[in-house]
């Protein structure tokens, strides 16, 4: 499984706090996805991270330094290893963000 790229016409909405494999919110473990015309980045400040796309059960690690850009309407889901800490940078397509 190949990362989407970010769209050019993104801007930044604002940055998750840092979790690790204990601090990290049930709902990225489980069945999300982000809305239409959401974009995050997801970058991995230690160890390392699964990305699960749901629509096949293809899986993406992403190791230390890495980053995963997650799609809007993509169902998914992360696992985090013991070492991992994380961090979300959120998107929106141009003219959707709120002024």
């Amino acid at each position: 499984m190949k990362p989407a790229d970010l769209p050019a016409d993104v801007q930044a909405l604002g940055d998750s706090p840092t979790f690790d494999h204990q601090s990290v919110p049930a709902a990225l473990l489980s069945r999300h996805a982000l809305a239409a015309r959401s974009w995050a980045r997801l970058d991995v400040l230690a160890g390392e991270i699964t990305f699960v796309d749901l629509r096949d059960e293809s899986r993406a690690t992403v190791a230390v330094g890495g980053s995963w850009v997650v799609p809007p309407e993509v169902p998914h889901r992360v696992e985090l290893s013991m070492a991992a800490r994380v961090q979300l940078h959120f998107f929106r397509q141009a003219g959707d963000v709120p002024s």
